[in-house]
């Protein structure tokens, strides 16, 4: 009887223990979320369209703080787009049709993020 509630009790600990890793990444579904910006007036420019890319093995947790694959798309999109010239924090610049996309086999998590970065101007 001891050795069935300690048992018991190693897999609830196990459990607790386990159940603050970040999963959220590796659950997602494979769903496009997209962004539409629709503008009466052409008071704006096209800078340029960027993708971000992050892979992931399946079965991997991902130790507290660090970043989930989303975010790490989401940034290596944000570097490519300062390479390009398209930097978003210099001018009224932004992020348009955000579409991320998430492919997953037995081993592997691929999430694909791209945008297009749009500055407004002047009206003249």
């Amino acid at each position: 009887m001891k050795k069935i509630i300690f048992g018991t009790l190693i897999i609830a600990v196990s459990a607790i223990c386990f159940s603050s890793c970040k999963l959220s990444a590796h659950l997602t579904t494979s769903d496009a979320v997209n962004t539409n910006v629709n503008l009466s007036q052409a008071n704006f420019k096209v800078l340029g369209s960027f993708t971000g890319v992050a892979t992931g093995k399946t079965q991997e947790l991902s130790i507290k703080g660090e970043p989930g694959l989303l975010s790490q798309a989401k940034a290596d999109l944000l570097n490519k787009a300062k390479a390009g010239g398209a930097d978003l924090k210099q001018g009224s610049r932004a992020l348009i049709n955000v579409t991320t996309e998430v492919k997953k086999n037995n081993k592997h998590i691929v999430v694909t993020m791209t945008a297009e970065v749009i500055e407004f101007v002047a009206k003249q």
